[in-house]
């Protein structure tokens, strides 16, 4: 009896660690360690978070901004995987990944930049959108995911799209 009662916890613990992501509560620090593959420093302070999904279509956006402790600001890097560098905010947001997604409509997440604003970003932008393909009702299909490290901020923004 004793060992059937271990082998439950056992399975139940390594379950819960396995989907630990996807078990209510659905925080935004849990839900942001999903969308970004890795899980968020417990040190990192969210700011800005909102998001909006389709019950039935799972379209949506997802932003944030999550300000980065001085101490960790080399382990940023791992969360854009293909970074390029900016100097100043105006050329991130006349990026042409920016302009040609539907990112550039809603500027929400672009307008946190300033003056201060240098670092590095990952923009993945459709292939669709940037084409501007659109399918027989007009629509363009977008799945964009735009994470900006913003060094002179010290800060994190994510944006992430699908339509």
């Amino acid at each position: 009896m004793a060992i059937s009662v271990f082998m439950v916890v056992v399975i139940y613990l390594a379950g819960y660690w396995a989907w630990y992501g996807y078990l209510p509560p659905q925080t935004p620090r849990k839900i942001l360690s999903k969308q970004l593959a890795t899980p968020l420093p417990v040190t990192w302070k969210i700011t800005y978070f909102y998001q909006r999904w389709s019950t039935f279509l799972g379209d949506g956006i997802l932003k944030a901004v999550i300000k980065v402790p001085p101490g960790d600001l080399a382990v940023v890097e791992k969360y854009l995987q293909g970074a390029k560098t900016f100097d100043n905010s105006s050329f991130i947001k006349e990026e042409s990944c920016l302009v040609k997604s539907m990112i550039a409509a809603d500027r929400d997440l672009v307008e946190f930049l300033n003056q201060k604003s240098n670092g590095l970003y990952d923009c993945k932008v459709s292939e669709h959108a940037l084409n501007d393909e659109r399918i027989e009702d007009g629509t363009v299909l977008d799945y964009s995911r735009v994470v900006i490290f913003d060094r002179g901020n010290e800060r994190l923004l994510v944006y992430i799209l699908r339509m």
